[in-house]
């Protein structure tokens, strides 16, 4: 069956437009340096043991983000992940607040996909008919590991009651670990059916003080099977292998690295 157009008002790819602003590129130096950091903590291994992430799994999520130049802003999402393969997607209503989809079209509102497969990050913005490649695993946009947690600190002093996980009561734990900044994370440990033991279930993933993210403990689902299309780039959409534009967070981050 061919390949259905596009349902946009205009079927050409959009390209992103930027004025140059000396500001705004220093601001973005700096912000990156964050970021980057975040993306450290977030795929590094430590040497003490935290929780688990199940190898493959699907939920879904709200998140409250701030940006620079474009304050709060709450969405809604979800998360394909499949470490085996080495890919996971990240699909959000507006991405205008996510510091990777709201650094290529700012001011914004339009859906992303960040999708990470072949040692690749992509962003796919179906709305505006464009894709590109952001940025590599070895600059540190590669897939968050499922022991990711490692090093972290576990939070004694803020008991939390049992979830229920289809039908299962799961207990809570708050885990803290520090980067450029605070990145603390709630998770529930349930055991899926089959299993010799619990994995982790994200319930809170708050990266104090630019990002918040709520995931739906009901949505998680460890029994799917990745398949490769749930993983493929877009057609119909150009070339998704050329790279982001000059101004946006991903060339910042080739610059960094």
């Amino acid at each position: 069956t061919p390949n259905p157009k596009p349902q946009t008002p205009n079927p050409k790819p959009q390209t992103p437009v930027y004025s140059f602003n000396k500001n705004r590129c220093k601001y973005m130096r700096i912000f990156t340096g964050i970021i980057l950091a975040s993306l450290l903590v977030l795929s590094a291994q430590g040497q003490t043991a935290g929780p688990t992430w199940a190898v493959s799994f699907t939920q879904s999520f709200s998140e409250t983000s701030w940006y620079f130049l474009q304050g709060n802003a709450t969405t809604k999402g979800n998360i394909t992940y499949d470490s085996i393969n080495n890919r996971m997607k990240i699909y959000r209503e507006n991405g205008r607040n996510d510091r990777f989809c709201g650094s290529i079209f700012p001011f914004s509102d339009t859906d992303c996909t960040m999708l990470i497969v072949n040692d690749k990050r992509y962003l796919i913005y179906n709305s505006k008919n464009y894709c590109c490649m952001c940025c590599t695993s070895a600059q540190g946009c590669g897939i968050i590991k499922t022991t990711w947690m490692n090093g972290a600190e576990r939070i004694t002093n803020q008991p939390y009651p049992n979830v229920n996980i289809k039908g299962q009561s799961c207990p809570v734990n708050l885990w803290l670990k520090k980067g450029l900044q605070n990145n603390w994370y709630k998770e529930a440990q349930y055991t899926p059916p089959g299993a010799t033991g619990p994995v982790s279930v994200p319930l809170q993933i708050n990266m104090e003080p630019v990002d918040d993210i709520v995931y739906d403990a009901e949505t998680f689902d460890s029994t799917y099977t990745p398949v490769d299309s749930m993983f493929s780039l877009p057609t119909g959409m150009g070339d998704c292998e050329k790279k982001c534009p000059f101004l946006s967070l991903c060339s910042l981050i080739g610059f960094s690295s």
